[in-house]
């Protein structure tokens, strides 16, 4: 079949269509259920953690986890050739299809652009496919000369391979060009239409993380590369093209297709074949030499059980916590309710009894546009799926200082270009090294000796100490600030008369900034779209201060904050254990001597929780004192072989939304996520429930499973051999493999395989009402995605989700108990001096003074959580 016999007359202009419209409709939509499951990753500056199988949690969990077994046994047309002829013809096709697509979406790292991208995926293969000489590529180079004789047929320029494009976006709104290859090809693989969407599906998931990509930047424009049209279809097409050329030529080369025979391709795979066995959970194994032996799919079940042992009996025996009074505080700190943040709050609070801590999702509920004034492009900071006209701009302070900055990174930059510019020269790259000298000079001190080298780069960095101060007008009126604010001083109780604003209260943003790390943004916060979540604690603060949104505050929303009362945002850098405060020049003189004693404090605080962090490092446990602590996790940060710069959400396994009653003075090992949600502060309906309940199931659970499926399926593998692919994925190798999808081994090994465990402390018949209202959050708990337990914050009675929305009351706590003790695990009384080991207190395999799995807790916390045994 030839395309110039498929051509119509539309509007004075050929349009390409199929010999028939019959099948059109039916190709359609095998395609778009076909790429329904396909990963959904983002490109890696916008990584966020997400549930892999997002699209069925509107199933069981289990059942979900079978459908997708069922899905992975329907052989493809390539695995059937392999069984004929005892040959993979998938090996070379992928190969081929996988440098031709890191070309095609290619994001900058390239040094020429490729030309023709902005024709389509199915135009630029054929542009490109006549360069080649392979003989099993003979149908592929063939389709290529009739694709590029159709598209040029349409044009007054009858060569093939000139394509104007001022014509091709009406060829690519009308162009069923891809689907006509496609469907050509699956009657030539033996598919019937009824097949077609599996044998897709299957063709599809042989490069899951190619396919995904092209499906992300099709339906996320902003990602794809400029000037180029992503189309899943085209990817198709050309996988189609590929596949049939190599089992085309290996079933000739194997005698299958003799011509004096009637056998066809098409014949010989439509035959019966067995499905493919695919594994159970058991078979998964976590690749890492240092994970242990129960993280895996199998374990998970009792793991669960554990865990939920170990947090319902604690919260059982504290019973009911009614509001008691309170004093006003000196400090209140404000975070996200990242759990990396739960062991910088508890310190805090150890450090004075005069500190209140409160957890919020790390946007702040001011989701914005965030252009930042270092050039760098406008990135939206609020959790994926949220929209906002706002726009905050940053601006220098100071415009003389800002040109001069601005003048010397201009000459790096040049400088920089130059270099790029002589190293690709023969005579130039002759001239830099001379240079060696002072090039193996600096490769010493990155490998051997970070510590000095960041030491250097930060006293005699120019672009550091001449960085002007920024600036920027709120982008909100007062009203809108004042709406915004009310919602999260409701959710955390800090609109009711009888509790009151510390002198200064300090919001903290949180990021990660590391080097050498592709995976940086997972490390970001998730509720900022994988970005920083500085800018949206500097609003809040900057909006809190104004006097005329408190004024706003006071009429509308009968919150009173005091006169003596100033907030100060910041930004903790939970790699480095960093803390910058923001506009501390705003600061009244009244307020200083307030504010160096909170800066004390919060300094004693992150350096109990850099020992703290240092502890699961094994290259750290010489790191005993805060000093020690910190330069050794500032290290990490900079240096260029590390590929563990700090284990991420590793161990996560519980989320707690509500006061900080109910957990302060537990030792959670930064395994728990904490919401503040004030119960007594709401209505029947929930309704500030919702707002806080919402952001936190979304957002946890999505960073939970993606941990729990990285884990007991491998992830991404090992960072140490990947390689960036065009600024959007990575993947094993140099060419041929696919992109990888999920987290690498190095941000899982320490984790253990656990759906997490919401405990909320509302009762029933709210968080009830809430889930009646919101269909994401009632398919996460009700088809167990996530385990969830209600606490009635006044009688103290537990309730727990056994599934599809029915809770049974929980009477007492000593099954947990037994059970907890029972299965080893940790007890949260801990031992009388103040330590707590995994192994629990009894049985012949209880730890021993010398075992190095004991953990020391801090402070007078009470151990609930194991940090968990993979130290």
């Amino acid at each position: 079949m030839t395309f110039t016999s498929m051509a119509h007359v539309l509007d004075d202009e050929v349009i390409i269509v199929p010999d028939g419209e019959v099948g059109k409709d039916a190709l359609k939509g095998a395609l778009a259920e076909a790429v329904d499951l396909l990963p959904h990753q983002a490109i890696l500056e916008n990584f966020v953690h997400h549930n892999p199988w997002e699209k069925l949690q509107w199933m069981d969990f289990a059942k979900a986890n079978q459908h997708v077994r069922d899905i992975m046994a329907y052989p493809s047309p390539g695995e059937k050739m392999m069984r004929l002829v005892n040959a993979d013809p998938r090996s070379r096709t992928m190969a081929a299809l996988v440098e031709l697509s890191a070309v095609f979406l290619d994001r900058g790292v390239a040094k020429w652009e490729a030309p023709n991208r902005d024709q389509g995926f199915l135009y630029f293969f054929a542009s490109l496919e006549h360069l080649g000489f392979a003989p099993w590529r003979r149908h592929a180079r063939a389709r290529a000369q009739e694709i590029l004789k159709a598209c040029g047929s349409t044009r007054s320029d009858k060569s093939p391979t000139s394509v104007s494009t001022a014509a091709s976006p009406r060829l690519s709104s009308q162009d069923p060009l891809g689907p006509s290859i496609l469907r050509e090809n699956l009657e030539h693989f033996g598919a019937r239409p009824e097949q077609w969407m599996e044998t897709l599906r299957s063709m599809l998931w042989e490069l899951p993380g190619w396919a995904g990509m092209f499906h992300r930047m099709e339906v996320h424009t902003s990602e794809a590369p400029p000037n180029t049209r992503v189309r899943v279809a085209d990817f198709c097409a050309v996988l189609s093209i590929f596949l049939r050329s190599s089992m085309d030529d290996m079933a000739a080369a194997a005698g299958l297709l003799d011509p004096s025979s009637e056998a066809t391709l098409a014949s010989l795979l439509s035959r019966p074949a067995a499905l493919n066995k695919v594994h159970g959970d058991e078979a998964f194994q976590h690749p890492s030499g240092l994970a242990y032996l129960d993280q895996n799919m199998a374990q998970r079940e009792k793991l669960e059980e554990e865990m939920e042992s170990m947090l319902a009996s604690a919260v059982l025996e504290r019973g009911s916590t009614e509001e008691c009074p309170r004093k006003r505080p000196h400090l209140q700190l404000i975070t996200c309710i990242d759990e990396r943040e739960c062991s910088l709050r508890r310190h805090a609070e150890e450090a004075s009894t005069e500190v209140e801590t409160f957890g919020v999702a790390g946007f702040f509920d001011h989701p914005m546009n965030y252009s930042p004034v270092d050039g760098r492009k406008t990135m939206f900071l609020a959790p994926e799926g949220t929209r906002s006209d706002v726009t905050l701009v940053e601006e220098w302070t100071d415009e003389k200082k800002a040109v001069r900055f601005n003048r010397w990174r201009a000459m790096i930059a040049r400088l920089g270009l130059v270099w790029e510019h002589l190293s690709f020269s023969p005579i130039g790259s002759l001239a830099l090294g001379l240079l060696c000298p002072f090039w193996l000079l600096e490769l010493v001190l990155t490998c051997f000796f970070p510590t000095t080298k960041r030491y250097l780069l930060r006293n005699f960095s120019i672009d550091a100490s001449n960085r002007p101060e920024t600036d920027f007008k709120i982008p909100l009126t007062a009203t809108e600030a004042a709406t915004g604010l009310a919602r999260v001083f409701k959710n955390i109780g800090l609109s009711k008369q009888d509790r009151e604003f510390a002198r200064i209260v300090v919001v903290f943003g949180h990021g990660s900034r590391t080097v050498n790390n592709p995976f940086g943004a997972c490390y970001n916060c998730g509720a900022c779209g994988g970005r920083e979540g500085g800018p949206n604690a500097r609003l809040l603060a900057r909006c809190a201060n104004d006097p005329d949104v408190r004024e706003v505050l006071k009429k509308e929303y009968q919150i009173c904050i005091p006169e003596d009362t100033w907030f100060v945002g910041g930004y903790h850098d939970t790699s480095a254990e960093l803390l910058e405060l923001s506009d501390v020049d705003r600061v009244p003189a009244s307020h200083t001597s307030h504010l160096q004693k909170a800066q004390e404090l919060l300094e004693v605080a992150r350096g109990k929780s850099a020992v703290e962090r240092c502890r699961m490092f094994m290259q750290a446990q010489h790191c005993t004192t805060p000093e020690l602590a910190l330069v050794h996790t500032h290290t990490r940060t900079t240096d260029l072989g590390q590929s563990r710069p700090e284990l991420g959400h590793a161990t996560n396994a519980a989320v707690i939304v509500g006061r900080r009653e109910l957990s302060k003075g537990w030792f959670l090992a930064r395994r728990a996520f904490l919401a503040s949600y004030d119960p007594f502060n709401d209505d029947e309906r929930g309704t500030n429930l919702e707002l806080v309940i919402t952001p936190a199931l979304v957002v946890c659970s999505g960073i939970n499973l993606e941990y729990l499926y990285s884990t007991t399926d491998g992830g991404a593998g090992t960072k140490v051999v990947m390689n960036m692919v065009g600024n959007f994925g990575v993947m094993q190798g140099s060419t041929g493999g696919d992109l990888l999808v999920g987290l690498p081994t190095q941000m899982t090994e320490f984790h253990t395989p656990v759906r997490t465990m919401f405990l909320v402390d509302a009762p029933l018949g709210r968080l009830e009402a809430v889930l009646g209202r919101k269909e994401v959050l009632r398919e996460l708990v009700h088809n167990s995605w996530v385990r969830l337990c209600c606490r009635d914050p006044t009688t103290g009675q537990f309730y727990k989700h056994e599934g599809q929305g029915t809770f049974s009351l929980v009477s007492d706590a000593s099954a947990y108990t037994a059970r907890c003790c029972q299965h080893g695990q940790c007890c949260h009384q801990g031992h009388e001096d103040g330590r707590c080991c995994h192994q629990g207190h009894e049985g012949p395999d209880a730890a021993s003074e010398e075992d190095p799995r004991i953990w020391p807790a801090f402070g007078q916390s009470t151990p609930v959580l194991p940090p968990c045994h993979r130290v």
